[in-house]
């Protein structure tokens, strides 16, 4: 499953695609890398602020330091544009905000262009749809790209009927939203049409991690029992991994940083800063493929990323480990 792994001190994966990846050192240099772990090019920035790459569909790599989005092509400086700041370019839309006025977010299509709130919140987009969480105000609010008006808004309290809720965990997949929210006295995963705003569906009592892949949705029950999803259908079939855990010294998976690939989970976990773990399970043959245990002086673990040749977890120690797949 594993054949590999390497450790890069004071590192963090800074950008991650299906034929790029880069790695950022020292808050100075980045070093982008193409599948096969051959250096592409690097650039270096005093204090490069913790904001990830894009890759333009001109295969430029925008990186923002110093005040200002840097274009690179083939390695080189091609571009520069002062005080502006991009969160997404690709073939539909760009959408950005300048550093003088950071409460206002442009959506640029080919046609048109428009000016909307910047909520400063997690973004996407959905055919001609873009579409923001408000941060801390537990509102998604959908925008058209079409003209510019707001298509819908979702109060997160609303859809649940209680002033304390929780979650706001979310994916997109295909032209659906699903939306996992939990408040003391109802819990699930709302389907939401992403043109409309309506909630097509509701599955109670599943939450924790809401993952998905290309195939699947994958969320959650209590007593560590992992639910997969058929989108289309919304058939459901746990599976109950609780021994399984267990048996392999883990504390359960309610409290991990997980994600998905090709009916696979990979999953980590960090109860306390001292026993970080990282295991593979293989949703249709149910069972555990792999796992690994970090060293104390890890810490506990920020983030995961896998693409289809290799793993990257990042610790609390400012550590990227790179298990290479077999």
């Amino acid at each position: 499953m594993i054949k590999s792994k390497q450790e890069l001190k004071k590192a963090q994966l800074f950008y991650l695609d299906q034929d790029y990846f880069s790695i950022r050192f020292n808050l100075k240099e980045v070093v982008v890398y193409n599948n096969n772990f051959n250096e592409c090019f690097r650039f270096e920035g005093d204090k490069m602020p913790n904001v990830p790459l894009i890759r333009t569909p001109e295969n430029e790599f925008i990186c923002y330091y110093e005040s200002a989005s840097n274009f690179f092509k083939n390695g080189l400086l091609s571009k520069q544009e002062n005080g502006k700041f991009y969160y997404t370019v690709n073939n539909f839309f760009k959408s950005y905000c300048y550093a003088d006025e950071v409460d206002k977010l442009y959506l640029e299509t080919s046609q048109s262009k428009f000016l909307v709130n910047n909520l400063i919140g997690e973004t996407f987009f959905i055919k001609d749809v873009f579409i923001q969480e408000v941060a801390n105000k537990n509102l998604m609010i959908a925008t058209s790209l079409l003209d510019g008006s707001e298509l819908w808004r979702l109060d997160y309290n609303k859809m649940i009927d209680a002033e304390n809720v929780y979650g706001g965990t979310f994916v997109n997949f295909g032209n659906k939203i699903y939306l996992i929210l939990s408040s003391s006295v109802k819990r699930g995963l709302f389907c939401i049409d992403a043109k409309t705003g309506k909630v097509v569906d509701f599955i109670p009592n599943v939450y924790y991690f809401l993952l998905k892949d290309s195939q699947n949705i994958y969320v959650t029950k209590e007593h560590d029992i992992v639910c997969k999803i058929n989108p289309e259908t919304h058939a459901m079939e746990d599976w109950d991994v609780r021994e399984l855990m267990k048996d392999n010294g883990f504390d359960g998976i309610g409290d991990q940083r997980s994600v998905a690939m090709d009916g696979i989970i990979y999953l980590t976990q960090t109860f306390g800063a001292k026993n970080a773990k990282l295991g593979i399970l293989d949703i249709n043959s149910k069972e555990l493929l792999w796992k690994y245990d970090f060293a104390p002086e890890c810490g506990a673990v920020g983030g995961i990323q896998v693409s289809k040749e290799r793993i990257f977890v990042h610790t609390q120690d400012n550590t990227l480990h790179i298990f290479e797949k077999a």
